[in-house]
């Protein structure tokens, strides 16, 4: 019956994600007196559900109807088969009222069970991805990881300068030292190519590398991939910054993966400026890639002859608008330019730095702009 009445859960997710963002943005809203604007635009969103939801009445009414006909049809055509098998002497009364009865109660067990069939369906799926969590290896360590049973040598920072991006006034750092010893791990975040290619260098057997809320250089990205030959893993989580739209469509990251990093197996560029050429180039310059994971990468079109050759050669693809659910790092995410109308990304919450971040990357048919001319 769903497919009659068409998906109502997506029809009404645009009406409560307007009611969200209005709910979320209530001083802003009732600083420009639309209020009555809100509350016009949110009927507007519903007059399609209802519809929907009247035309999915409708047609779940009429095969209903239809299927207690049947069933009542058949009771009152198996009772007048017995009757007639009564007058011929066929059968007795008891005989008939146990063989109807016997067929009644199969027949409602049976409808019971296939009642049940889609539940199971949908269990058997939990269960599967259940257990493929419980299963799941730490990428950390890959199966082509080198043990090193002596490690000597420490990493030291020194003079570190360290401030948020959303708040460069607010200093955090001020020469600053640390001491990573042998055995520890480390994350650095806001770092300068400066500060990263004298790391990186000294690095050579490195195989997993993850920048978050950093973006690096095209000369970093492929002094890294030279310096670190065994680079197995590399994830670039990037935040773009909703007051900047120079670099909105950048393939630099891309060009200098795809030129440096040939045995990479697990790439991550999570809300990367990237398109289809810088794309192209990775799928060119990375054979072994097994793993890509392009998610908030909006600028990306997975369509045609791209979308069949990443199909075919990656095992595992996370397209641009695949659910963020799973990403480790907490942010806050509101985009109202996203691939889809008034998108929400409630998977993501809790920004660890102290500050939202709006992501207006991406085309929409809906913006804020539209709100504000009325």
């Amino acid at each position: 019956m769903q497919g009659y009445g068409g998906n109502l859960s997506k029809a009404y997710l645009k009406a409560n994600m307007l009611a969200g963002e209005s709910v979320s943005n209530i001083p802003t809203v009732a600083a420009l007196c639309a209020e009555e604007k809100v509350l016009e635009l949110y009927s507007k969103e519903l007059l399609e559900p209802s519809k929907r939801s009247f035309r999915h009445g409708q047609i779940a009414g009429l095969f209903y109807g239809i299927s207690q006909f049947f069933i009542f049809s058949s009771y009152g055509l198996a009772l007048w088969y017995g009757s007639t098998l009564m007058d011929d002497k066929i059968s007795s009364f008891k005989s008939l009222m146990k063989t109807f009865m016997v067929l009644i109660v199969t027949a409602l067990a049976m409808g019971e069970t296939l009642a049940l069939a889609p539940d199971l369906l949908k269990g058997n799926q939990m269960i599967a991805s259940v257990f493929e969590i419980l299963d799941r290896k730490s990428q950390l360590v890959g199966e082509t990881s080198e043990e090193l049973t002596n490690v000597e040598g420490k990493i030291e920072l020194k003079g570190i300068h360290f401030s948020y991006p959303s708040r460069p006034h607010v200093v955090v750092f001020k020469d600053f030292d640390l001491i990573v010893r042998s055995g520890q791990s480390m994350a650095l975040v806001g770092q300068k190519d400066k500060g990263f290619l004298e790391a990186v260098v000294k690095l050579p057997l490195l195989e997993y590398l993850e920048v978050t809320y950093s973006s690096l250089s095209r000369t970093s990205l492929i002094v890294a991939g030279q310096s670190c030959p065994n680079l197995k893993t590399l994830r670039l989580n990037s935040n773009p910054d909703p007051n900047s739209y120079d670099d909105e469509f950048n393939d630099e990251e891309a060009l200098g993966i795809a030129e440096s990093m040939p045995e990479l197996r697990h790439l991550q560029l999570f809300g990367s400026t990237l398109t289809n050429t810088g794309l192209v180039a990775i799928l060119d310059g990375c054979p072994h890639l097994e793993h890509l994971d392009l998610r908030k990468c909006f600028n990306v079109r997975l369509e045609g002859d791209l979308e069949k050759t990443c199909s075919e050669s990656i095992k595992d693809l996370r397209r641009p608008d695949d659910s963020t659910a799973d990403y480790p790092y907490g942010f806050k995410v509101e985009d109202l330019l996203g691939p889809s109308d008034y998108y929400w990304d409630d998977s993501i919450a809790g920004y660890p730095y102290g500050t939202d971040v709006y992501d207006l990357s991406g085309p929409s048919d809906y913006c804020w702009d539209e709100f504000y001319r009325y």
